[in-house]
């Protein structure tokens, strides 16, 4: 990290710098010890050039903590709008989830209502040779197909979600939330049954 030399000095006996203030402070203690004899001869290089040191180094660590500083909150700020992007899109697949399960719920009550229709039209017993018999049949199996659909697409629902949530967040916990291990089970033990009876 690279320190801007005017933050530190301007070069001036009066000047701006952190360094600046601080050996002009540093002179008019040193100034004022010695105007009551508290340093006398020699002490006083002796005094002066510790004290330079000193205030030097201080100068320095002020202008690099400044800049630290600076940086820091530069960090913190990005981690903030990091963190506030990652929550919109855990809300963006919360709702795409609902959308989801909606959809879900729509094409089960549609396959409700498929199956009210087709008992209606197979009151009486067809001959399974017959086209009203083949028909009757290609609507069984076709029963069974979304059926099978649907638990493929709630067991697809429960891992995907699972797996966003998991890869976007890695303290996110899925205790409370449907999401457990023991409920995607279900779900896939249920597809699996479903497609291999």
């Amino acid at each position: 990290m690279a320190v801007d030399i005017t933050s530190l000095t301007t070069q001036q006996l009066n000047g701006t710098g952190v360094l600046d203030s601080l050996l002009n402070t540093m002179s008019l203690h040193l100034e004022r010890e010695f105007k009551q004899a508290r340093i006398k001869g020699n002490d006083y290089a002796t005094v002066y050039t510790s004290l330079l040191g000193t205030t030097m180094g201080a100068a320095v660590q002020y202008a690099l903590a400044q800049d630290k500083t600076t940086a820091d909150i530069a960090l913190v700020e990005a981690n903030i709008a990091l963190t506030e992007s990652q929550r919109m899109l855990v809300e963006q697949q919360i709702l795409t989830a609902e959308v989801n399960t909606t959809k879900v719920a729509a094409e089960t009550a549609l396959l409700n209502q498929r199956t009210v229709t087709e008992s209606a039209q197979t009151q009486d017993i067809a001959d399974s040779e017959s086209v009203l018999g083949r028909q009757i049949e290609l609507y069984r199996n076709q029963a069974i197909g979304y059926d099978v659909d649907q638990k493929v697409k709630v067991a697809r629902l429960f891992t995907d979600t699972a797996n966003v949530q998991l890869t976007i967040n890695d303290t996110y916990t899925v205790a409370g939330t449907g999401l457990e291990d023991a409920n995607i089970q279900l779900a896939v033990d249920a597809a699996r049954t479903s497609v291999n009876p």
